[in-house]
């Protein structure tokens, strides 16, 4: 079988599975770790960087702070430095050419008065 047959069986099994028996184990997970004081934190819909199996650092996502960008303010952390040199390294200097990737734009509007 080719890796492309085996992903599609494994896609094929992966439906099978209620979503509703995924959600109650994630979230069985998530109640049996709440409220545990640990330096790191994992978001399960964001993945950690290559490298580092810990996760992010819990004060990057309680210690925030109104950033600019582009004119506006968001939230974000306070340590915006720590934060994305530990995801991207040096986040300063651009790959190489042959490295970069780049991502579908997409536009959001959020409705008035948020």
């Amino acid at each position: 079988l080719g890796a492309g047959a085996v992903r599609r069986m494994v896609y094929c099994l992966m439906r099978a599975i209620p979503a509703e028996w995924i959600f109650r184990r994630l979230d069985g997970l998530a109640h049996m770790a709440a409220g545990r004081p640990t330096r790191y934190v994992r978001i399960l819909t964001f993945p950690t960087p290559r490298g580092r199996p810990f996760g992010y650092r819990r004060e990057w996502y309680e210690d925030t702070a109104d950033i600019e960008f582009e004119g506006m303010l968001f939230p974000g952390p306070r340590d915006w430095d720590g934060y994305l040199s530990y995801k991207f390294g040096d986040y300063m200097t651009l790959p190489p050419p042959g490295q970069r990737h780049w991502h579908p734009v997409s536009k959001f509007r959020l409705p008035a008065g948020m």
